[in-house]
Formats: C-alpha cells, sequence, structure tokens
C-alpha cells in the first residue's frame, strides 16, 4: 500500500470495493458476519488517515481471510504491510498457511504501527456458546488491552480500530479521548451481543464522537441520565428509624411495595426498578425514602418526572425497540445507561417521541412497525432470522 490510500479519491474508490466484496461475500449489506464484520473494521481502518502504512491485525483470522478475499491491494497483497498478533499456535499456522509464509506473526505486542484493527485477546477466546464472543463481559480486560494498544504498539496519530463491550463506551468517552466513530452495529442483523465497533486516534481529543447504527444511534448517548444502583442487606443498613421502601413489587410478593425501618436510605423522585425484571417491570415512580435490594433508580428533580419517564419505559415503542435491536441483557438499566436524556415535558402518555431522538416520520412507522414484536419476531421481521440463527454463521 502506498500514501495514495489517503487521497479522496482513492479513498471512495476503496470504500467502493469494500460494499461490492461484502455484497458478494454475504449476499447482503444488512448481515454481519465474521468476514463482513473483518469487511467493516478494515474499511474503518484503511480509509483513514495513517502516519504509515503498517497495519497490526489483532487477534482475528478473520481479518486475513477478508484481506485476501477483497484483494485489498489488487491483484497481490503486500504482506510486508500487515503483521499478525497471534495469541494461539493454530492461529499462527492457519495465517502462515493463508498467506504462504509471507505476513509477520508475533505473539508480543511492538511499537510502530501506523493502525491496529481487530479485538482483545480475551474476546477471541472466551466463547461460551455461538455467536458470543466474549466482548460484552470483560471490560477491565479490554480497557487495559486498548491502554497498551495506545501506548506500545500504535504511533502518534495512527488509528485503533476494536470491537468493544458496549460499557467501553465509558473509557470512550473519557476525557482527553479521541474517538471519531462508534459503529453500534444496529442497522445490521450482528452476532455480537451488546458490543460496538470503535474508532480511535491515538491522540489528544475532546471526547466528541460520531455514533452510527441507523435508529438506535440516534437514541444513544451514554450515562446522560442520574441513577443509582443499591443492594440493601441487613448486614450492612441493618434496622434503624427510617421508613424506607425495601423491595419492589413482584410476582413472588404478590404485587406489593414491602416498607420497613433502616438506618440509611435515599430521598428524592425517582422512578425504580429491580435489576432481575424486564423492560417496565417491577417498577414504581415514587418519592420516598429508598432502599431496594438488587435495584437501581433513575433519579429526577420531581415527581412529575419520574411519573413521565415511567410512561416512557411502559409504553414507547422506540425504547422496546432499541432495547431489542441492541440487544440490551438488563433490559431497563440498560436504558438508562444508553439512551440520551430527554426533556421529559414532552411526554404525556409515553407514546409520544422526543425532539432530542431526531426520528424522522419514515422511521417512527418503521418503529411501529417492528418496535411491540418480540426480540425472535422483530429479528425475524426485519431480517428473515432471529439473532441466535445469525449466531450460527459464525461456523460458516
Amino acid at each position: 500500500m502506498t500514501a495514495a490510500h489517503t487521497a479522496t479519491e482513492k479513498l471512495a474508490a476503496v470504500k467502493i470495493q469494500y460494499r461490492n466484496t461484502l455484497k458478494a461475500l454475504t449476499g447482503a449489506h444488512n448481515k454481519i458476519t465474521p468476514t463482513s464484520l473483518a469487511a467493516l473494521m478494515l474499511e474503518h481502518t484503511l480509509t483513514s488517515d495513517r502516519p504509515n502504512n503498517k497495519v497490526l491485525l489483532l487477534h482475528n483470522v478473520e481479518l486475513v481471510h477478508y484481506l485476501i478475499a477483497a484483494k485489498i491491494d489488487g491483484n497481490d497483497i503486500d504482506f510486508a504491510d500487515y503483521t499478525f498478533l497471534s495469541d494461539s499456535g493454530v492461529k499462527t499456522l492457519e495465517v502462515n498457511k493463508l498467506t504462504g509464509g509471507k505476513m509477520r506473526v508475533i505473539t508480543e505486542l511492538e511499537t510502530g504501527f501506523g493502525a491496529a484493527v481487530g479485538n482483545t485477546e480475551w474476546a477471541a477466546q472466551k466463547v461460551s456458546k455461538a455467536g458470543d464472543t466474549g466482548v460484552g463481559g470483560n471490560t477491565r480486560l479490554y480497557k487495559h488491552f486498548r491502554a497498551e494498544l495506545k501506548e506500545r504498539a500504535v504511533v502518534k496519530g495512527g488509528v485503533i480500530v476494536m470491537t468493544a463491550p458496549l460499557n467501553g463506551t465509558k473509557e470512550l468517552k473519557a476525557e482527553g479521548a479521541n474517538v471519531e466513530v462508534i459503529d453500534l452495529l444496529t442497522d445490521k442483523l450482528h452476532w455480537l451481543r451488546s458490543a460496538i465497533v470503535f474508532v480511535e486516534r491515538n491522540s489528544a481529543g475532546n471526547g466528541d464522537y460520531v455514533v452510527e447504527g441507523g435508529i438506535a444511534a440516534k437514541m444513544f448517548g451514554y450515562g446522560e441520565w442520574a441513577t443509582r444502583e443499591t443492594n440493601r442487606t441487613t448486614h450492612r443498613w441493618g434496622k434503624g428509624t427510617t421508613m424506607a421502601i425495601v423491595d419492589l413489587p413482584t410476582k413472588s410478593n404478590g404485587y406489593t411495595t414491602r416498607r420497613e425501618l433502616v438506618n440509611k436510605a435515599y430521598t428524592g423522585a425517582r422512578y425504580a426498578f429491580s435489576l432481575r425484571g424486564g423492560l417496565g417491570v417491577n417498577a414504581i415512580a415514587t418519592d420516598e425514602a429508598f432502599m431496594g435490594d438488587s435495584t437501581m433508580s433513575v433519579e429526577f428533580d420531581t415527581m412529575a418526572e419520574a411519573e413521565a419517564y415511567k410512561k416512557l419505559m411502559t409504553n414507547n415503542a422506540a425504547i422496546k425497540y432499541f432495547v431489542n435491536i441492541m440487544q440490551l441483557g438488563r433490559a431497563t438499566k440498560d436504558v438508562a445507561r444508553f439512551t440520551k436524556k430527554i426533556d421529559l415535558s414532552q411526554i404525556k402518555t409515553g407514546h409520544e417521541y422526543p425532539v432530542e431522538w431526531g426520528l424522522t416520520a419514515d422511521e417512527i412507522a418503521h418503529v411501529e412497525a417492528h418496535g411491540n414484536k418480540t426480540r425472535v419476531a422483530m429479528f425475524k421481521g426485519l431480517f428473515g432470522k432471529t439473532a441466535t440463527a445469525a449466531a450460527k454463521l459464525v461456523t460458516n
């Protein structure tokens, strides 16, 4: 590869080449397989300005498969531009076989790369079931690996393109981060649960980034609502003089809100919900003293705001669509963590679409056609298969 790759006309040509190859390989643009995910990440990498053409491929052999299939450098690939970071002997053997031994393979990080693309070692190995890459879990390891890349592998001004857990958005939004893109993958059928792809420049930034991912991207925000988790235990809080809500209504307690005397509680208006419940389930709006067990609250200045938020969680089709298309596990908690803060005075019934989301008439029609379906039914309607069925593409 040459510096010409950074020219505007060359980047446009490369993008077209990627799209056409992606379509040929997968049959459609809206189906993410291991190969097309590699294509997506490589597209972000190779169409970005880089200090040099040296690219470090991180742990994912699909990246090598796609380079060969797409013939990125024309008829022949200049393997000298690429180095593969391997975390297993099997991957080393596979890369050597695929490239005829022409691509350098390393097992420890080295410096001097203009770009790094792929995933952490943990994400590559900790596969608990078909389609689960593990990136939705060990945020700490991802955080440390990203820091190592910036310090030891990618030169200043270079580009890092990686899969990451959705929780990793917190680190990407940190002061000084220079993240250019966060792709939620939600305008595609993907097999990564609660995961993203991000593009980060190894230089100082202001924490701003572009979010890609269709309707979900318009609703997405991180840490904008004021939240608090509580885990009450008798040992920690004991008996006291403050009467507080300690249990939310559930089937097991006959859907009653239980109160008792505690020695510590939180006050103020809140929407409180069980961390074990589904969207809008086992939840109340209250301004009573509160100390629930395994609960989370979204805290507000007024009860009117708390009641409006409750209506939004209970009735809004876009919220249900967001939960399903993002494949969120703890639905109500994740909505509070990963949606934009809105002006709740707009919400009268919960069916409204806040101006902050900026949804078009067509997008609202799309949401209303699919948002109130179960996740399985929604995925079948949108993509012709369920997320579980899509996961089986991993072995194809």
